[in-house]
């Protein structure tokens, strides 16, 4: 699928293509290819981020940096916040990787685990 950005043509180089505006008048318009980064404002994850489900609401950074200290994850960009599902409110936490395989890694051996008697469960952002 290919996306197109739509503009008043502004290159006079170029030909534009030409429109029937509302009242009856042609306007010129370019046509170019639209980059991902033009229409996508979503930041993609590529695999190497991970959420952390179902930490308690008493827990702090220490207690996460604690469940994955045999990871090697981005520490300065833990990022907690709180959710709602299903009439429930859930503290989450984001935590980055540098690698695919190193966020694959952590999500075997840390899905399930335990945070303050809590099981906590873990997903691969993509």
């Amino acid at each position: 699928m290919q996306s197109y950005i739509v503009g008043q043509s502004r290159n006079p180089k170029r030909e534009p293509s030409k429109l029937m505006s509302n009242n009856d008048e042609m306007v010129d318009y370019d046509f170019r290819r639209a980059e991902k980064g033009d229409w996508n404002m979503v930041s993609p994850y590529d695999g190497k981020a991970l959420i952390l489900l179902g930490i308690p609401r008493n827990a702090l950074p220490k207690d996460i940096e604690r469940f994955l200290s045999s990871c090697q994850f981005d520490s300065s960009l833990l990022d907690m916040f709180f959710r709602t599902r299903n009439q429930a409110t859930i503290r989450m936490a984001r935590v980055h990787f540098r690698s695919q395989a190193l966020a694959m890694h952590t999500y075997i051996t840390k899905n399930r685990g335990f945070i303050l008697n809590n099981q906590i469960n873990v997903e691969v952002l993509h």
